[in-house]
């Protein structure tokens, strides 16, 4: 990790999502209204993590930068398994921001995303039904700790996993709002983040600073 630091008592920012969700939409909508850095992020599920699968090393990743202001956007797309009896800490440590997505959208996204690399990134369809009706498997197993009936099951299960104690400190946004309703969402992220825009807020482009 090579962090930038803002300004003393700025509040470092994570933001959690399944996949193709509008992650750095919101990421790139944070960095650009509220002068963090969304390019270069940090990733905590970077491979380089011994054991990803054991959440007090999650947490030593996380806690590596505890009471400094770290202004790169922090980045996971783990279900909150992940994170398991290391939450609470996380919560108090960052500005946790979990942004969801309907499921036709999302997983039409994540399909042709899937499709796009050139190696074994998990389960490839001719079209959407065939793709929410697979297995997970490839590249997409790296964000699991169980098997799935269905992409479909895994998005669901996915955003079922943060709707209890203690994930609902977070700061639980749309996609779909942030696409709509844009000035209203930033106004609710600055009320996490601590910091009220005065001016009209900026909309980042969804081309640039994006995982394609």
């Amino acid at each position: 990790m090579n962090p930038i630091f803002g300004r003393e008592g700025t509040k470092k920012v994570l933001v959690i999502s399944h996949e193709r969700s509008g992650t750095h939409f919101l990421m790139n909508t944070i960095a650009d209204n509220f002068g963090y850095v969304s390019d270069p992020w940090i990733d905590v599920d970077d491979v380089t993590v011994s054991n990803p699968y054991s959440p007090s090393n999650i947490l030593e990743f996380l806690m590596s930068a505890k009471g400094q202001p770290v202004i790169n956007v922090f980045k996971s797309h783990y279900p909150s398994d992940f994170f398991m009896g290391v939450g609470s800490r996380i919560l108090d440590e960052y500005a946790v921001f979990y942004i969801k997505r309907k499921p036709g959208p999302c997983l039409r996204s994540f399909r042709k995303f899937i499709s796009r690399r050139p190696w074994n990134s998990g389960p490839v369809a001719d079209n959407d039904e065939e793709f929410k009706n697979m297995q997970p498997w490839g590249g997409a197993l790296r964000y699991q700790l169980r098997q799935y009936d269905s992409m479909l099951e895994r998005h669901k299960e996915h955003i079922a996993s943060y709707a209890h104690e203690p994930w609902d400190r977070a700061t639980h946004l749309t996609y779909e709002e942030l696409d709509t309703d844009f000035d209203a969402t930033v106004a609710k992220i600055g009320q996490t983040i601590g910091i009220k825009r005065l001016d009209k807020p900026i909309r980042p482009t969804k081309a640039e600073r994006v995982v394609n």
